[in-house]
């Protein structure tokens, strides 16, 4: 089964580097890449277990420390292959929200070296992994919080899941029927961070985005919504509860300023939104 994932990302992977906005050597290097990671996995498969793994990427000269081929061959392949988050230049600041590992951010490093960056990852096994990617790959003005974000601040119970690849759902809502660990991570408001203009701000939260847009979006928060410019949801409509939630902040933000939306998967969509130059005015 796992030998037919990795199959397919390689696939996938392939036809999103030659779909992409890339230069024509990077992505003969993507090409390259993607096709080591898949020899990795075939030598991880037949040799002893490790916990902790290095890639280097040959096309954006990174190194990437990972605990799980699976989901990291995944996410590698979403972000920098399919690229499912835009390019974007000239940012001044980003707030990765769910940072996991860091793939996200050595994406827009890339794009913007002197990007002045704030993570928030609850997850203690990503954390370790996101800190020493960050310190091996010398990217600078990058704060990191080992929290979770939401509508209230102090304890909630988190939702590790135990597999290879679904383990990117993990989350403060149990999504899916599959076994997991839970713990206690200290939570947090976006809004309690929000003290200048923001250019970008990505959320892959796994359903916690709700709670997220709810403190976003109260009328005591307005003035900290009118500080970004620009946000990649990706908005998670598993069950009918979220796909109600989902049909009303579509609506809401609709009203806000330009929404792009795209579909990920049958339960996932991408919301690419970016403010109105004139004053927002909740609902």
């Amino acid at each position: 089964m796992h030998i037919i994932k990795s199959l397919k990302y390689l696939f996938k992977g392939m036809v999103g580097i030659f779909g992409g906005s890339n230069s024509l050597r990077v992505k003969l290097l993507l090409v390259v890449d993607i096709i080591r990671l898949f020899f990795l996995f075939i030598r991880i498969s037949i040799s002893s277990p490790r916990t902790e793994y290095c890639f280097y990427s040959s096309a954006f000269q990174f190194k990437c420390y990972f605990s799980s081929f699976q989901s990291f061959f995944f996410v590698f392949n979403e972000v920098f292959c399919i690229q499912t988050y835009p390019v974007k230049k000239n940012l001044k600041n980003f707030y990765d929200v769910g940072a996991n590992i860091g793939l996200t951010i050595l994406f827009y490093h890339i794009y913007n070296p002197d990007l002045q960056i704030h993570a928030f990852e609850p997850n203690p096994d990503f954390f370790n992994l996101l800190e020493k990617n960050i310190k091996v790959n010398n990217i600078k003005n990058c704060i990191l919080h080992q929290l979770a974000i939401s509508n209230t601040i102090g304890e909630q119970r988190f939702y590790s899941i135990k597999d290879s690849v679904q383990n990117l759902d993990s989350s403060l809502y149990l999504n899916l029927e599959l076994p997991c660990i839970t713990y206690t991570v200290q939570c947090d408001r976006i809004t309690s961070f929000i003290k200048e203009p923001i250019s970008l701000i990505k959320i892959d939260v796994e359903g916690a985005e709700y709670d997220i847009f709810e403190d976003l979006l109260s009328k005591e928060n307005k003035a900290k919504l009118n500080f970004i410019n620009e946000i990649i949801l990706e908005a998670h409509h598993i069950n009918a509860e979220q796909k109600e939630k989902f049909d009303l902040l579509s609506k809401k933000i609709t009203n806000l300023g330009k929404v792009e939306v795209s579909d990920f998967s049958k339960t996932t969509t991408m919301v690419h939104y970016e403010k109105n130059s004139h004053n927002h005015t909740l609902l």
